[in-house]
């Protein structure tokens, strides 16, 4: 593409791109719902296109609608949260809500942590806010908080400049699949209060839970000083519903809310959102949700051992992801040929916001059945096979 004079920020975001349509594929890449568990809303979009016509049809309160803000601190008081609807900002999505924050928080070259791998659509997020990364490696236990504490201890020691930011999705991690473990959400805790660091916590999976016992969030163990947690209706009802929130202090939700360059969340959403919450629907649809993901998820582990022993997986125990490496294939020409044998997976390489690492696949269970999967799975070890063939091919000759 010629003619046009781009920013450099367009230029460092512009590798981050999502896998492409390919007709007829078999789709285990992207976050999305499973069809036929969509909630059914069509009560509340009634009510909300009836009752309240008039609300829903005008702008709508830059923090979001009292209704909704007052559902949400509700929703986040059973969560062991300490709030009130005045700490309460709706956004579209929770990606706006990390955006919002990054804006608020940055300056250009300013550090923040990131796990690697991580949410591989808010790497371009971060850099467009000027971002420089430290990037923390991973283990069983989520990230490597002690890793964390070394490098920000010699950081602190020479004098430098020491992160504003950490970034952490600690509950069944996109991609990674992994749960922070309790004792080192306490230190990370600790370490953003010694060094003055927010930690935006990234909830989006917490509640949808497999197995295990759920750990208290990193917010609930905070006053409300150093975490900024980030929540989304997109994956606890449905992801077209692109209603996000945030939970802050209320002297600093003015400043969040001056980024929206929207104006504000769309009212009709919110007020469909409010008739769901109230009576019940979110409980209600996760637990249909909740077992039926947990199904796919069993479909796809069991169609990797019998289809492709040669992976890595990591287990999740929620979530709606897979993280899966591989000994001596590079994973994005598995990618890639995946894409010719008709399966649509996620190229792990793109998930690490520098030094990407070309030996892992990304693989959804959301939204394809599991018929689908296990026949996603054969295509995917059919290219797999491709790859570590045309491999050999290579060191025979």
């Amino acid at each position: 593409m010629t003619g046009y004079r781009f920013s450099l920020r367009s230029d460092q975001t512009a590798g981050y791109e999502h896998p492409p349509a390919v007709r007829d594929a078999i789709k285990l890449s992207g976050g999305s719902a499973f069809g036929p568990t969509m909630p059914d809303v069509v009560q509340a979009a009634m009510t909300a296109a009836g009752e309240y016509r008039t609300e829903v049809m005008q702008y709508g309160p830059l923090m979001g609608l009292p209704d909704l803000r007052e559902a949400l601190a509700a929703f986040e008081r059973k969560d062991g949260v300490d709030c009130t609807a005045d700490n309460i900002l709706v956004t579209s999505g929770a990606k706006q809500a990390i955006e919002l924050i990054c804006r608020t928080f940055l300056d250009e070259g300013d550090l923040m942590v990131v796990s690697a791998p991580t949410y591989v659509t808010a790497i371009p997020i971060f850099v467009g806010a000027g971002a420089r990364f430290m990037n923390i490696g991973q283990d069983a236990d989520g990230m490597n908080v002690p890793e964390l504490a070394e490098k920000l201890a010699a950081l602190h020691r020479d004098g430098m400049r020491m992160p504003k930011l950490i970034y952490d999705i600690p509950d069944h991690h996109n991609p990674a699949g992994l749960v922070l473990s309790l004792e080192r959400r306490h230190q990370m805790l600790e370490l953003a209060r010694t060094y003055n660091i927010v930690i935006i916590e990234d909830q989006t999976y917490r509640h949808i839970r497999f197995e295990g016992e759920a750990l208290p969030s990193i917010r609930s163990l905070d006053d409300g000083t150093h975490v900024l947690p980030v929540n989304t209706l997109s994956k606890l009802l449905a992801p077209g519903m692109r209603l996000g929130w945030t939970v802050a202090p209320t002297a600093l939700l003015p400043r969040l809310a001056n980024f929206k360059a929207e104006g504000g969340t769309s009212p009709f959403l919110q007020r469909v959102a409010v008739e769901v919450l109230r009576h019940g629907g979110v409980e209600e649809h996760l637990s249909l949700v909740i077992p039926e993901l947990g199904r796919h998820r069993d479909a796809m582990l069991a169609a990797l051992a019998k289809e492709l022993p040669e992976a890595h997986v990591t287990v999740p125990k929620g979530g709606f992801f897979l993280w899966v490496s591989f000994d001596g294939v590079d994973a994005d020409d598995v990618y890639g040929a995946g894409l010719r044998h008709g399966v649509v997976t996620y190229p792990g390489s793109i998930c690490f916001a520098s030094e990407p690492d070309r030996s892992h696949l990304r693989l959804s269970y959301s939204q394809a059945s599991p018929e689908q999967i296990e026949e996603g799975i054969r295509r995917l070890a059919a290219a797999y096979r491709d790859v570590a063939f045309s491999n050999r091919k290579h060191v025979v000759a």
